[in-house]
C-alpha cells in the first residue's frame, strides 16, 4: 500500500543579516499537510480575536460578528492587520496576535525549515552585479525544500509526496527571474526523484505562486495568513540568532516564545527532524570556487553533497530575556 501525503508550501526570505563579520541570506518555508490546512488557517484567524469572552471565533467585519454585545468596530479594525514581523513594535494588536500565533506553532508542531546562506563564505559578490541575489536564492530555495521533503516525510513515513502549491511572498525580483517561478518546482521533482529509492517519488506543482502577504491586498486571504506566519517565524528565529532588533522589547518577548524550540533543535537536531523542524547554515567554510556553483543553474552542484559544509554549531546572539524584560546573561546562550 502506497503511503502518500499532500502538502502546501509557504515561503519567505530575509536579507542583510549580519553575524560577526559574515553576511547571511535566510530562506524560510512552512510545509502544511493538506489534511490540516483548513484547520490551521481557521485557528490562526480565530486567534486574531483578542476578546477572551468571545466563543464565536474571528469575523472579518464587525457587522457579521455574532458577539457584538462584547465587541466594538475598532477591535476588528485593529486586529484585521497584517502580521508582518518588521512592523511589530511596542505591545499593539499586531504583537498580541503574533504572540498567540507563535504559541500555536509550538503546540501544533507545524513543520518548518530555515536555511541561512553564509554569503561571505559563498563569495556571492563573485557572481556579478546583476541577479546574484536571485541566483543564490533560486538555487538554495531548492536545497532547503528538497532537504525538508526528504527528511520530514520520506524518512520512513511516506512513499509519495504531492505538493499541491508553493506560495511565496510577492517579490518582483524573483518573479522576473527566468528560472525561479516556472522551472524551479519541476527541477526539485526531477532532482528528488532521481535520488529516491524503493518506489518513493514526489509530484511538484507547475510553478511558484506569488501572493501578497497582506490579506487586505491579496486575492487569497486565507493563504496569506500562512505567508504571514512564515514571515513571523523566520523573524523570531532570526532575532534569536542574529539579534536583529536590540531595542525592541516586543520582538525580544516574541523571540523568547520560540527560543526553547531553537535551543532544543541545536542540542538534538534529530529530535527536531522527528518533529519536522530544521534550522541550518551553509557553507561553514569559504568556497573559493563558488562561481562554479552558479555557472549553470540547471546543472548539478557538486559542492552541495559535501555535508560537512552544512552546520548548526552557532551561538544565539540575543541574550535570554526575563519576564520583566531584564536581560539574563546565561553564558551558554552567549558563547559568541
Amino acid at each position: 500500500m502506497v503511503r502518500s501525503i499532500s502538502l502546501n508550501i509557504y515561503a519567505d526570505e530575509q536579507m542583510g543579516l549580519k553575524y560577526d563579520d559574515h553576511e547571511f541570506l535566510a530562506i524560510g518555508i512552512l510545509l502544511i499537510p493538506e489534511a490540516k490546512h483548513d484547520k490551521i488557517i481557521n485557528d490562526l484567524l480565530n486567534l486574531r480575536c483578542l476578546n477572551e469572552k468571545n466563543t464565536h471565533g474571528w469575523y472579518w467585519n464587525y457587522e457579521d460578528c455574532p458577539a457584538k454585545d462584547i465587541c466594538k468596530p475598532m477591535y476588528h479594525k485593529y486586529n484585521n492587520v497584517e502580521i508582518h514581523y518588521k512592523k511589530i513594535k511596542n505591545h499593539d494588536s499586531r504583537f498580541k496576535i503574533a504572540k498567540r500565533w507563535l504559541r500555536y506553532v509550538k503546540s501544533e508542531t507545524i513543520p518548518f525549515s530555515i536555511l541561512y546562506i553564509n554569503l561571505t563564505n559563498l563569495s556571492a559578490e563573485r557572481f556579478g552585479q546583476e541577479l546574484w541575489h536571485q541566483n543564490v536564492y533560486n538555487r538554495f530555495f531548492r536545497t532547503n525544500l528538497k532537504f525538508a521533503l526528504r527528511t520530514f516525510f520520506f524518512n520512513g513515513s511516506y512513499d509519495k509526496i504531492v505538493v499541491n502549491a508553493i506560495f511565496h511572498d510577492m517579490s518582483e525580483g524573483l518573479k522576473k527571474h527566468s528560472y525561479f517561478e516556472i522551472k524551479n518546482p519541476k527541477k526539485v521533482e526531477k532532482e528528488l526523484n532521481g535520488n529516491l529509492l524503493g518506489g518513493k517519488h514526489v509530484i511538484m506543482p507547475d510553478k511558484v505562486t506569488f501572493i501578497e502577504s497582506d490579506h487586505k491586498k491579496s486575492d487569497s486571504k486565507k493563504e496569506s495568513q500562512l505567508v504571514q506566519l512564515t514571515d513571523l517565524l523566520l523573524g523570531v528565529v532570526t532575532q534569536n540568532i542574529f539579534y536583529t532588533a536590540r531595542n525592541n522589547n516586543a520582538k525580544k518577548e516574541l523571540a523568547m516564545i520560540i527560543r526553547p524550540v531553537i535551543v532544543d533543535f541545536f542540542e538534538n537536531p534529530y529530535r527536531g527532524f522527528y518533529y519536522k523542524r530544521n534550522i541550518s547554515f551553509f557553507p561553514k567554510y569559504p568556497i573559493q570556487d563558488a562561481e562554479f556553483m552558479f555557472q549553470d543553474l540547471e546543472g548539478s552542484i557538486r559542492i552541495e553533497t559535501r555535508k560537512n559544509l552544512f552546520y548548526r554549531d552557532i551561538s544565539l546572539k540575543m541574550p535570554s530575556v526575563r519576564e520583566k524584560g531584564q536581560l539574563s546573561l546565561e553564558s551558554w546562550f552567549d558563547k559568541a
